[in-house]
Order: structure tokens, then sequence, then C-alpha cells
């Protein structure tokens, strides 16, 4: 497809002025030129692209060989990297630059401070925090175990899901990455030329789209397989269904599949919620374990003959010289050692823990159940207790067969249906 040429008359520069509306609170312009691939990415759930995949499961980018640096600390996925260098290469041979824009410089897309694990890690980490201290003042006396621990944070989730909380209290990652929390910058798939503050977002829509490359920019945008986002213009993103993107995917390892997202979320992305009961896993062990360490002894108040007695009872202590975590799917360099990607002749021991025989995998998977029913609103609407209860014990019945994989599978096409409401 040859590039449109770039207009430079006067007359060419006024009829491509902007036109601002708005339309139920959402800004629309006119002004794009014909043929121009525009998506409104505020619209039907469009601000979760890239972090859904096609059948409705919360997804991030896997971070450690899927991503490629376009200026220093700014990355996007490698098949869309490519995309973008050739979308450049073709729009500044063409371009203007007395222009605005002459020279294509992404400034925003994934970044060191934005990757969804980073910010997931951070927020559970002033979640527990706020939690610890919360039952270090109100719940002292009653956690003397780490099963009380645990027990009393379904309690804190449940009671901290107020009103000015909409959708409920994000815990797992799966509805971390369903709220506004997570940009849709950190999927890989967008790139942004210019760094708007928002403050006066008309008038920066007015200069780009008023800039004598503008056609061109949409024009190399679209041969390259991106869309231009209505609402920032300055913004491409990856249309995965393209055959340029799906060509792009292909050299990396997907299969071509052009009218559809076809194995790209399976080749470079997480699936979430096969994972996340890890992460939870991890934080409330370790937090419980800097609670007990510095809150050793319990002491208990109680009336003797006329008198009040002190009474010392020591808080459980876990031994975590022996923690075996199954590792994160596709991060690890042998996959015959990694039960989530290997249904067979899983090892019992690391399938159960090795924390204690009462702290095992079922254990886990049992809470992980129990805060995905509490954290969505929906779903403590819609879902029993008895119905939660047979989801636990045929997610059990594959967690005894050592099927870790096939257990968090059914977890989650049980709760994927339920979307927490941006908050």
């Amino acid at each position: 497809m040859a590039i449109s040429k770039d207009l430079s008359s006067a007359a060419s520069i006024k009829e491509r002025m902007v036109t601002v509306g708005k339309v139920k609170d959402l800004l629309y312009y006119s002004g794009y030129p014909a043929g121009a691939k525009i998506r409104d990415f505020n619209l039907s759930r469009g601000t979760s692209y890239g972090l859904v995949d096609q059948f409705g499961s919360a997804v991030e980018p896997i971070y450690d060989h899927c991503i490629t640096e376009l200026a220093p600390g700014i990355s996007v996925m490698n098949f869309v990297a490519d995309q973008f260098f050739s979308m450049k290469r073709r729009f500044e041979e063409k371009s203007n630059k007395s222009g605005i824009y002459g020279v294509l410089e992404p400034v925003r897309a994934i970044t060191p401070s934005n990757m969804i694990s980073v910010k997931y890690d951070s927020y559970l980490d002033e979640l527990m925090e706020a939690y610890v201290s919360y039952i270090f003042e109100m719940k002292n006396t009653k956690i003397i175990t780490f099963s009380d621990f645990c027990r009393e944070f379904l309690f804190y989730i449940k009671n901290t899901r107020v009103a000015t909380i909409s959708g409920g209290l994000p815990i797992s990652k799966v509805s971390f990455i369903n709220t506004s929390r997570v940009d849709f910058l950190s999927s890989g798939l967008v790139i942004d030329f210019k760094d708007n503050n928002y403050n006066d977002i008309s008038k920066t829509h007015s200069e780009w789209m008023a800039d004598i490359n503008f056609d061109l920019f949409c024009s190399a945008a679209k041969t390259a397989g991106f869309y231009i986002d209505s609402n920032h213009p300055y913004r491409i993103v990856a249309d995965l269904a393209s055959k340029k993107m799906q060509r792009s995917a292909e050299f990396f390892g997907a299969s071509y599949q052009p009218g559809s997202s076809g194995s790209v979320f399976q080749e470079f992305y997480l699936q979430a919620g096969l994972y996340d009961f890890i992460v939870i896993k991890n934080k409330l062990l370790s937090f419980y374990t800097k609670f007990q360490e510095n809150n050793p002894i319990i002491y208990h108040k109680k009336p003797c003959n006329n008198k009040i007695k002190c009474f010392k009872q020591p808080r459980e202590k876990l031994s975590l010289t022996n923690l075996d975590l199954p590792p994160i799917p596709k991060r690890k360099k042998d996959p015959a050692a990694n039960p989530l990607l290997q249904n067979s002749n899983v090892n019992k021991i690391v399938a159960y823990g090795l924390h204690s025989d009462k702290y095992n995998l079922a254990f886990f998977t049992t809470l992980y159940i129990e805060i995905r029913f509490l954290e969505i609103r929906l779903a403590s609407f819609y879902l029993t207790e008895k119905e939660k209860a047979v989801i636990i014990k045929k997610a059990l019945k594959h967690i005894v067969k050592g099927d870790i994989r096939s257990a968090y599978q059914y977890i989650c096409r049980q709760f994927d249906g339920f979307r927490i409401i941006p908050h």
C-alpha cells in the first residue's frame, strides 16, 4: 500500500483542523483523513485491550524475553517493535521535518514502573501493611496461628469492600488487572508519541492533528498494522488481527491467523489466574512471619481470685527454610520441572508445598477461591455458599492428582465471567 503524500498547503491544513465535542462525557474528534484506521479505546472495555485475551482471561506480557526497547526505559512486545520500526522508517522517509513531529520518538509505553508485576507487588505490599496494622490494633490477641491470620484477612477483604470501592477490593492479580490501576500502556501493544499531561487535552489534540504530517502519520500507522486511538491521536495501538502484525508475531513464534489475535496471547502473555495464587501465598507467608517475629508472644489478661493475671501464649512460628513454590510458567529454563505446564508426574511434595502438612497447596487453593469470591461483589450476589463449596471441591480434586494447572484453569473459568468495576 502506498503511503499518501504529505499535504503542505495552508488550505489542506485548515481542512484538517480538529472539531472537539462531547458525547456521554467522552471526547470525540473529527478531522481524520479518509481511510485512517481509528478505534475508540474508551468504548466497549477498550481500556482492557491487550490485558484480556480472546477468552476473557486477564493476562500480562512475559516481560523477561518478549519485549524490545524502543528508547531508554521504554519497551513494547517484540513483534510490535518490529512493526513500529517499519512504520518509523516509512514515515521519516517522507515526513516534513518542519512539522511538530517530523521524526517519531516514542515517549510512553511499557516502563519499569508500569509493568503489571511491579505495580501489583507494590499494591499488595501496601495492602498487607495496612492489614497488619489493622490486626495489630484490633485483633492482636486473636491471631495465634497462620490460619487465624488468613481467616482475618478474608474478614478484612469483606469489610473493606464498602460503597466507595465499587467492585470490591482487588486482591488477585486477575481483579487488579481489571481495574483502572492498570493502564493499557502496560500491555506492550501501545506507543505514545506525546507525554500529554491532560491539562489542556483539546489543545494537544488540535496541534497534533493539524500538523502537516498527520495524514502521513495515519497512513503509515495503517500500513504497519496499527490503530490510532481516536481519543489520543498521538497514540498507536497494535491491531492484533491485521496481516502485518500477525506476520510479525509469526516470526517470533506465534501462528499466523489474520482476522483474529491467533496465538499471540498464548505465546507472549501469561494468564494471570494460573499463577497469581503464588504471589498471594508468598505475601501472606512473608507478612505473617514479620508479624510473628515482631510479636512472638500474646499476652492475655484474665480474672483469677479477684485479681487480674497475665498469661503468655506463643504465636505460631512458621519454618520457611524449605519453602518451595511452583514456578511461574515460561519463566524457568527447564519446562519439565514446571508443574503448571506439565500435568503428569508432578512431584507431590512440590504440589502440596513444603511449609507443613497443614499449610499445603490445598489450603492455599481453598483460600484463593475464598478471596476470588469475596473480592468480586457480583460473585457473592450470584454464587451461593453451596456453589462456592462445589468449586472448592472440584478444584481440590485436581490438586490431589497433582494437576495444578487444570485446578486453576477451572477456578478461572468460574470467576472470569464476573468483572470488577474499575475504580
